[in-house]
């Protein structure tokens, strides 16, 4: 046996060491980020801050898409599509993996509001009291968060829908 077919099959979706490996880490990672988010909602120091909610709200985000990773590599082989309308549903948006990569991209967001907290924090303290004290903008923010990581995954899911139609129609 050549070292890239053990390369291959060691990294293949199905192997043995790739479900352990991959399960083993998405689920430190839900347990890292629930204990996050616990600490997050049982201190009431904590929620004062802008930078711990969104924290929080990074973890959340974080511990949904492990949590869609690890229900992906371990149930989606497993699971047999209904036919219809629920199979449709099925495979344009878990099959597809829309979700998770929705969430991945909300992920993303998340680090640059927290990017741009810390700028703001550093370069300007004085706006930044001020700043940190509009909750209602910082409840906007987080959403936001979420709908550009959804809006972004939605245009590349209906870019990509094309190609491979386009791709499927040229090789008939």
């Amino acid at each position: 046996m050549s070292n890239d077919t053990v390369s291959e099959s060691f990294f293949d979706e199905q192997s043995t060491w790739f479900l352990a490996l991959s399960s083993t880490s998405n689920v430190s990672a839900i347990l890292i980020n629930m204990f996050v988010i616990l600490v997050y909602m049982t201190n009431k120091d904590l929620k004062s801050s802008w930078s711990n909610t969104m924290f929080a709200s990074l973890a959340f985000v974080d511990m949904c898409t492990t949590t869609m990773f690890l229900l992906k590599i371990t149930l989606q082989p497993l699971i047999v599509p209904p036919n219809g309308i629920l199979g449709q549903f099925y495979c344009r948006l878990i099959y597809s993996t829309f979700v998770m990569w929705g969430l991945v991209e909300a992920s993303w967001f998340h680090i640059v509001l927290i990017t741009l907290d810390r700028y703001i924090a550093v370069f300007y303290p004085h706006s930044y009291r001020d700043f940190s004290e509009k909750k209602k903008l910082h409840v906007v923010l987080i959403i936001s968060a979420y709908l550009l990581g959804f809006t972004c995954t939605c245009l590349k899911f209906f870019y990509y829908l094309n190609q491979v139609v386009t791709i499927h129609v040229n090789t008939f």
